[in-house]
């Protein structure tokens, strides 16, 4: 009965640190913790190396992620923070969007990987949701809080929705440059075929001049945009430059909204690959 105890006290409190971890190293940076978390910007990556990999290969099981998939290099992890919020963290010590690894040829397409599991948005929230409703965003190094690269999904900001849905015809595979709000968006079409052989950040680094210098700068934004008239699903990649912090406090993770959306509940865990 005490060993029983034991190893229960053990797990809750294991699950524990790991849901705090996840939901507070998570957040957007402010300058209110910036100094407190300067220190443990390796937590994520603790969490998948030591937690979701170990608890994977000793028991076949992902937990605390929901998807371990070891051929493409990545793990699927709910955030605690908000609803239909899940994060796709490399497995490999790549730090961010300023990562050369990145753009090699033989990096595994996180983006794509990161679209096929969008349904555990909607699987979470309990709610239907629309593709075009969805987005999956990497962080620039200036606002984020962990050095393991790591992708978003979770729902679309309505507004910057809607601005793409009225935009869809004259954004083209060629780009267009929108404003909203008063900041730019460089915005590419690609089918979702395309995707899977395509890497949005080499092809953001050849195709933008700003970008290519400092890539550290970049956010990258994800979103559905429907179908062309050939009945082809198609994709929008977004460029957001993010030179420095803004005096309004706006950052591109404000382009995803989780927190009005109703309070999630944890979803199934799959061993993955």
């Amino acid at each position: 009965m005490q060993k029983l105890l034991t190893v229960v006290v053990s797990f809750v409190t294991s699950f524990v640190t790991t849901s705090l971890a996840v939901a507070f190293y998570c957040l957007p940076l402010s300058s209110a913790h910036a100094e407190l978390l300067e220190t443990h910007r390796n937590q994520l990556a603790d969490i998948v190396d030591n937690q979701c990999l170990a608890n994977f290969y000793k028991r076949h099981s992902p937990w605390p992620c929901s998807h371990v998939d070891l051929t493409q290099g990545y793990v699927i992890m709910q955030d605690m923070i908000g609803s239909g919020h899940y994060l796709l963290i490399a497995t490999s010590p790549v730090s961010g969007i300023e990562s050369s690894a990145l753009l090699a040829d033989e990096s595994p397409r996180y983006f794509h990987n990161a679209w096929q599991h969008r349904s555990l948005v909607a699987a979470t929230r309990g709610t239907s949701i629309d593709d075009e409703d969805i987005g999956i965003l990497v962080n620039s190094l200036p606002i984020r809080t962990q050095d393991r690269f790591h992708l978003h999904i979770a729902p679309l900001h309505r507004p910057f929705a809607r601005l793409l849905k009225q935009q869809t015809t004259n954004i083209t595979a060629d780009g267009k440059t929108l404003i909203w709000e008063g900041r730019a968006f460089h915005v590419w079409k690609i089918s979702e075929h395309a995707l899977a052989h395509t890497n949005p950040l080499s092809m953001i680094v050849q195709r933008t001049i700003k970008a290519t210098p400092d890539m550290s700068r970049t956010a990258v934004l994800l979103a559905s945009a429907g179908k062309n008239a050939q009945g082809e699903k198609e994709l929008y990649v977004v460029e957001i430059y993010y030179p420095q912090r803004t005096d309004d406090g706006w950052f591109p993770e404000h382009l995803l909204d989780w927190r009005s959306a109703p309070v999630a509940f944890r979803h199934h865990q799959s061993a993955g690959a």
